[in-house]
């Protein structure tokens, strides 16, 4: 069988699937994860009829495609580095690594576009490149701006120091006249 054949039997099987849920999961205290019943008397171990259905081998996909996503078709690896990306090959799909940071993805997205591999967690890679280069500017400029407050604040502060240093010189000649005037009358 090819893989387009395996793939449409995984799509069917998945469609026939149930939803494996926990026994008494509608309870607020249980939760819906599923877990394998362990009790002597329980009706989903025992497997009777109209009960939750069970976890079992029967419901897996076939074992040449077992781990392909269903909608692609494609084998999912995270990347993290443009290494991981050149060992790439055609049956695989990209997803980026959430510890990746803005830049690094736009490298790798460029990268993963031009060997053609699918990028299974982003929706329109073109909108994010544009969306992360529009951020990266306005915080250029945004820093561009925060250091021009920080001179002008910087000149602002030697300008008033300056002027308190004269406004002292001038104080300091006119209390030396005054200490002169008392010297003299002192004398007198």
């Amino acid at each position: 069988m090819t893989n387009t054949q395996l793939l449409s039997i995984k799509r069917e099987m998945k469609s026939r699937q149930p939803a494996f849920i926990r026994e008494d999961s509608q309870r607020k205290e249980v939760s819906a994860k599923w877990r394998k019943p362990q009790g002597q008397q329980n009706k989903v171990r025992k497997g009777i009829h109209g009960h939750i259905s069970m976890v079992k081998a029967g419901y897996r996909s076939p074992l040449e495609i077992r781990g392909y996503t269903v909608r692609q078709g494609v084998l999912p690896v995270v990347i993290h580095n443009l290494n991981q990306v050149s060992k790439l090959g055609k049956e695989n799909g990209a997803i980026l690594g959430a510890g990746v940071g803005g830049k690094k993805k736009v490298e790798l997205i460029r990268a993963l576009q031009e060997k053609k591999i699918p990028i299974l967690n982003l929706i329109d890679a073109n909108k994010f490149v544009e969306k992360v280069q529009n951020d990266l500017k306005e915080r250029k400029e945004a820093r561009k701006q925060r250091l021009a407050r920080k001179t002008e604040k910087k000149v602002e502060k030697k300008e008033t120091k300056t002027e308190k240093v004269e406004v002292k010189e001038e104080k300091s000649v006119e209390e030396q006249k005054k200490e002169l005037d008392k010297m003299l009358t002192k004398k007198e």
